[in-house]
């Protein structure tokens, strides 16, 4: 059996913006909640002034200035971590931000992901309040996962990116992709570019239309 790793996963932009471009990066890691990568997020906080520590209770890449993006993105490509990235093409088409949706990405995603990690804990900032909402989210990304990749051990948890600091570096990863992609600025994406494991650009046609894997493409 593989070791297990612990991913932490989030998407930029929001689903129902109705971007060109909706990545999901998963920041990979082999230790639970790494110490060195959780004070990543203090040091960051530490370097606010006080008076917008309090208004940003939560470090996001959408709410950071340029410097504190770089230093976290920086802080990240130091440590011994990987990120996969599935970046999905919508051609600005609205896409329902419903829990099937939502589900299917995250499969897809972790398809990729467990081509090289076939036994990841994944964590998700809570987007869904409703239990049923939940389990069609959870349904959909094993029925993707485990219809193409059988043989793999999957556990999906929920946390509280207000409280979890590696949910709130994956923020930052996601971020950075979505500037490369919608914004045509890849300079945040180049301090992360050596733990990049994985990127995928996928159409989201393609996607929903089979649960096979779809004709991926690679952005280099």
């Amino acid at each position: 059996m593989a070791n297990m790793v612990y991913g932490y996963l989030d998407e930029s932009p929001s689903l129902h913006d109705e971007a060109f471009f909706f990545s999901v990066t998963i920041l990979i890691d082999e230790i639970a909640l790494n110490k060195a990568l959780t004070r990543i997020i203090k040091r960051a906080r530490e370097k606010l002034p006080k008076k917008e520590r309090k208004k940003f209770p939560e470090l996001k890449f959408s709410n950071s200035s340029p410097k504190i993006r770089n230093y976290i993105l920086e802080a990240i490509a130091k440590q011994p971590v990987k990120v996969v990235a599935m970046v999905v093409e919508t051609t600005s088409r609205k896409v329902a931000d419903v829990p099937e949706n939502y589900g299917l990405i995250v499969g897809w995603s972790l398809v990729e992901a467990v081509e090289l990690h076939p036994a990841i804990t994944l964590t998700l900032d809570q987007k869904f309040v409703k239990d049923s909402d939940v389990v069609a989210m959870e349904n959909t990304v094993t029925r993707i996962v485990f219809g193409n990749s059988p043989h793999v051990l999957i556990r999906l948890t929920e946390g509280d990116s207000q409280e979890n600091p590696m949910l709130q570096l994956a923020d930052f990863v996601a971020g950075a992709f979505n500037y490369k992609y919608n914004r045509n600025d890849d300079s945040y994406w180049k301090l992360i570019e050596k733990v990049i494991e994985i990127e995928k650009v996928a159409k989201w046609l393609s996607l929903k239309a089979t649960d096979k894997a779809p004709q991926a493409t690679k952005k280099e």
